[in-house]
């Protein structure tokens, strides 16, 4: 190659690197609200789903295994723990529900819930450590 042929091929990849270096994407700030693209809506952020409810082990902090299990709607990649004290059934209810639906698929029940996000484990306004994190609230088993 000639020393021409060496010149114009630098410069035609600086001139590249420059152009590619100067276009930046434009950045769109949007306002993700996963819950609403997979669930129908009803009054006050409350949504009618059909998901598995799943029980996972609960650990303190030192990553030791506890007798207690927890509760979590399976929706989509994330599963949401399930706050009962301020949702309007309970533990043994729901698993009631879930037993006289031994028949259908993997635990899944039809639910009306609404999403929250805040401290697990505090119930009463009381100041103790808690797990923080989305959550969600049970309003009504469906039939």
């Amino acid at each position: 190659m000639t020393k021409m042929n060496l010149y114009s091929i630098g410069c035609l990849l600086i001139y590249l690197l420059l152009g590619a270096l100067a276009c930046k994407p434009q950045q769109v700030q949007t306002k993700m609200e996963p819950h609403k693209k997979s669930t129908n809506s009803s009054a006050d952020n409350r949504y009618i789903i059909s998901a598995i409810i799943v029980k996972k082990q609960c650990y303190n902090k030192a990553g030791k295994a506890l007798k207690q299990q927890d509760f979590y709607i399976r929706m989509s990649v994330q599963d949401y723990f399930i706050k009962f004290c301020e949702s309007n059934i309970n533990k043994a209810t729901l698993e009631k529900a879930l037993e006289s639906q031994a028949d259908a698929f993997q635990n899944s029940i039809k639910l009306e819930i609404s999403y929250e996000d805040g401290l697990w484990d505090a119930c009463d306004n009381h100041e103790i450590q808690s797990r923080v994190g989305p959550y969600v609230v049970i309003h009504q088993i469906m039939e």
